[in-house]
C-alpha cells in the first residue's frame, strides 16, 4: 500500500471514492459537488493537495482530507489542520487502511501544524490522539418575541460587517472575503444575516433539516 498526496489529474476518482463512501454511510448518496461547490465542482489543486491518498497499485483505495486553516485564540495565531473526508473504499474496510492513513495525517501534521482537529467520535478517533473538545450551546428563538429581529439571506452587502465581526471574537479562523460566505455555506448549510430594523447585528451557518448550527456570531 503506497500513501502519498494526490495529483490534480486524480480528482474526479477522489470525488468519486468520496461520493460512493459517504453516501453508503447515511443512505443519502450525497455529491460532494452539490455539498461543497467551492471545492468538489471541478478539478483544482487545492483539493487533491489536501488530500492524502491510500493506493493498491493504481486503485485510490481510501483517503484522508488535510486542510490547512489560519486560526486565531485569544490573538495568537495558530496553525491548524482540519481532518476530514475519511474514507475507505468498500472492498478494503477492515485491512487497516483507516489506521494507515490517521497515522500519515499525525506524521503531517507534526510537520506543518500546531494541532489538529476533526468532527468525530472520540471512540473511533481517540487512538490517534483526538480527544472530544468544544462547547455546545443550545439556541431556543420564540418568533413572538423577537423584538424586530429578522432572519434573512446572508448575501455581498453584509459580508463585510460579518467578517469584521467574526474577527472580534475570541476564536475565527482567517478567511478572505471572497471565501468568507461561500464557507458559511458550505455543507448545505445557510449563510443567514440576524437584523434589528434592518441593521445587521450577527450571523447565524444553519443546517436546517438537521436543526443546527455550525457557526453563529452576534454583535
Amino acid at each position: 500500500m503506497e500513501i502519498r498526496y494526490l495529483k490534480k489529474d486524480e480528482f474526479y476518482e477522489l470525488r468519486e471514492l468520496l461520493d460512493g463512501v459517504f453516501g453508503r454511510r447515511d443512505n443519502s448518496g450525497p455529491r460532494f459537488a452539490g455539498l461543497f461547490p467551492r471545492f468538489f465542482s471541478e478539478p483544482n489543486d487545492y483539493v487533491t493537495s489536501s488530500h492524502l491518498g491510500a493506493f493498491d497499485g493504481d486503485r485510490l483505495i481510501g483517503t484522508a482530507g488535510i486542510y490547512k486553516l489560519d486560526y486565531v485564540v485569544g490573538g495568537e495565531h495558530i496553525k491548524l489542520i482540519g481532518n476530514g473526508n475519511i474514507a475507505v473504499h468498500e472492498d478494503y474496510q477492515g485491512q487497516g487502511v483507516m489506521s494507515r492513513l490517521n497515522d500519515a495525517v499525525n506524521m503531517e501534521c507534526d510537520k506543518i501544524a500546531d494541532v489538529g482537529y476533526l468532527h468525530g467520535k472520540p471512540e473511533r478517533y481517540g487512538r490517534w490522539g483526538y480527544i472530544g473538545n468544544g462547547i455546545q450551546y443550545e439556541l431556543i428563538f420564540n418568533p413572538t418575541e423577537l423584538n424586530g429581529y429578522e432572519f434573512v439571506k446572508l448575501d455581498d452587502s453584509h459580508v463585510d460587517f460579518c467578517r469584521e465581526l467574526s474577527q472580534k471574537k475570541v476564536d475565527y479562523i482567517i478567511r478572505k472575503r471572497e471565501d468568507f460566505e461561500p464557507a458559511l455555506r458550505s455543507g448545505n448549510r445557510e449563510a443567514i444575516a440576524v437584523t434589528k430594523n434592518g441593521i445587521v447585528k450577527g450571523f447565524i451557518s444553519l443546517k436546517r433539516e438537521w436543526g443546527f448550527v455550525e457557526e453563529f456570531c452576534f454583535d
